[in-house]
């Protein structure tokens, strides 16, 4: 899905305590998708949230799923490169065993 006039709501007690790192659309219903955020408090911690999409251009935080430490910057890109590529089947299943 490419649209560039996307944009995505975050709650201010979200904001207050991270800062967008990225989104991951689903890849075959795009109404669906995740949102990363990092901590302020620590580079190393991730929080992972479903997002869905309103009015057909702004998706919203429907659910946080996952608060994940960890022990190096290595690891974070790690699992953000695994993340970001998720399949069809994978990505349901993340949302599922998360939420």
């Amino acid at each position: 899905m490419t649209n560039q006039n996307l944009s995505f709501l975050v709650d201010e007690n979200i904001a207050a305590h991270s800062y967008y790192e990225g989104m991951l659309i689903h890849p075959t219903n795009p109404i669906n998708g995740m949102a990363v955020m990092r901590s302020n408090a620590s580079d190393l911690t991730l929080d992972i949230y479903k997002i869905t999409l309103h009015d057909e251009t702004t998706y919203h935080i429907e659910r946080h799923l996952l608060n994940k430490a960890f022990k190096s910057e290595n690891d974070v890109q790690a699992f953000l490169h695994t993340f970001s590529t998720l399949r069809e089947s994978e990505f349901n299943a993340f949302i599922e065993a998360n939420y």
